[in-house]
């Protein structure tokens, strides 16, 4: 109704009661629910509208599942290519069958100052991401990085044959940030990357 201000009543189970909202005096469609939310576990809403002359009647019941948004494009490299999303630079990177961890292709680049970058997007500012990522490396030189509010996080990939899960905690003030992988000293030797992701915690 015109004028209306609404109250929002959330619960874990259908049949939400009415006995406390959530959040009070909404007006229009921009409100974001982020707080308290498990990824995987269905939530119900229902909404009440309060205006001049009183409270309406509650509106029918609606759920949703949360899930974790993917901000990371072609994030296992499964188009073959570095398209869409990665922009690599240095003499020796590609993508590669037999550079995968899971799927058919994988990242793999050799020392010389190579580097590989993404911006991603749709990122909610102010709130904790983790960016993951699966590495390998044969030099103790490679890093991964979150290229973030005017500084860099960085993280040491392990000189290891097996493949390690890497995670840099980042909150972007913005709605964008650049993750790379690179390698410092100009060394030789092997790096490899499969199965990026950027997930809002």
């Amino acid at each position: 109704p015109e004028g209306a201000i609404y109250d929002l009543y959330r619960a874990t189970a259908p049949n939400v009661p009415l006995v406390t909202p959530l959040v009070r005096g909404l007006k229009g469609t921009g409100w974001v629910d982020r707080a308290g939310l498990v990824n995987g576990t269905r939530v119900h809403y229902r909404l009440v509208a309060r205006t001049a002359a009183g409270n309406l009647p509650a509106s029918n019941e609606a759920s949703a599942v949360p899930a974790a948004i993917e901000a990371v494009r072609n994030p296992g490299f499964e188009s073959g290519t570095f398209a869409p999303g990665w922009f690599s630079g240095g003499a020796t990177h590609e993508v590669r069958a037999d550079a995968a961890r899971t799927g058919g292709f994988g990242y793999r680049q050799n020392g010389q100052y190579n580097n590989l970058v993404q911006t991603v997007g749709g990122l909610a500012a102010g709130r904790p991401h983790t960016l993951r990522v699966w590495v390998r490396s044969a030099i103790a030189t490679a890093r991964v990085a979150v290229n973030v509010n005017g500084g860099r996080i960085v993280a040491n990939v392990p000189q290891t044959a097996s493949w390690t899960l890497l995670s840099i905690s980042f909150v972007p003030n913005g709605t964008a940030a650049e993750i790379t992988l690179y390698e410092e000293a100009g060394r030789t030797g092997f790096t490899w990357a499969d199965d990026w992701s950027v997930t809002e915690d």
